[in-house]
């Protein structure tokens, strides 16, 4: 009998270790179903982080957070955790010299994804402003090297090198690349030229979606962002 994912035994899902730096999405993830559960752990800030979701939520997870790494933006706890790892001293240090930064407006914060310029509370007028999250706000790497200019000129390190040696390294092809791949060859085989796919009825799905989604065994989340990317790259297009 075939076990349902929620009744295997989290000890025989398949395990992916989160590193500090996300550089891609491992291969062995991205081949895995969308749907099917696996493990994480992420080591940072001198504790661990485990769970469980489905290979397709942490590709994604993974893929933006090597896309927002790579554009220069790290958490507080990462940027901490980056500057013990290079021998400067200890996490738990780091994480209260830059939260202490971060509330007294030293260290511009931004709101994920928007980008909006954070304040916190006690900075005036306090009610306006939220509490700090050193797991998940947002800090520009220039940023981060313009205080340990200012408050730590005799440290050896900057994040801006950090980011080059990364940048030099060749990267694997990102989970969403990888899907949409994908859907590029089952609309081949089964019959369809991804350039002149058959016309959307008004008010309708796409005819030839959801056979290509159940073929592939995606979720609808990774479905809607792979064929919405092949939609804006001109990849496939309707007749």
């Amino acid at each position: 009998m075939e076990l349902k994912a929620d009744q295997i035994p989290q000890d025989q899902l398949p395990h992916f270790s989160i590193p500090l730096r996300v550089e891609d999405v491992p291969p062995e993830l991205v081949a895995l179903p969308p749907d099917a559960c696996v493990r994480f752990s992420k080591a940072i800030a001198g504790r661990t982080l485990e769970g469980v979701m489905t290979a397709g939520d942490l590709a994604e997870l993974l893929a933006e957070t090597a896309s927002r790494q790579s554009d220069g933006w790290l958490t507080i706890e990462e940027a901490a955790q980056t500057l013990e790892d290079a021998g400067r001293g200890s996490v738990k240090a780091w994480c209260q010299k830059l939260a202490a930064a971060a509330q007294a407006g030293e260290l511009p914060m931004h709101e994920p994804g928007s980008l909006a310029r954070l304040t916190y509370q006690g900075q005036p007028p306090s009610q306006q402003h939220r509490p700090m999250r050193k797991v998940s706000d947002w800090a520009r790497i220039d940023d981060l090297d313009r205080w340990l200019d200012a408050n730590e000129a005799h440290l050896p390190f900057r994040f801006r090198g950090v980011a080059k040696t990364q940048a030099a390294k060749p990267k694997r092809v990102p989970a969403q690349r990888a899907y949409e791949q994908a859907i590029l060859s089952t609309l081949r085989e089964l019959g369809y030229d991804p350039k002149h796919l058959p016309k959307t009825p008004s008010g309708k799905g796409s005819p030839v979606k959801k056979p290509v989604q159940k073929a592939l065994g995606y979720t609808d989340s990774v479905m809607k962002k792979a064929w919405q990317g092949l939609r804006d790259d001109k990849l496939i297009a309707d007749d």
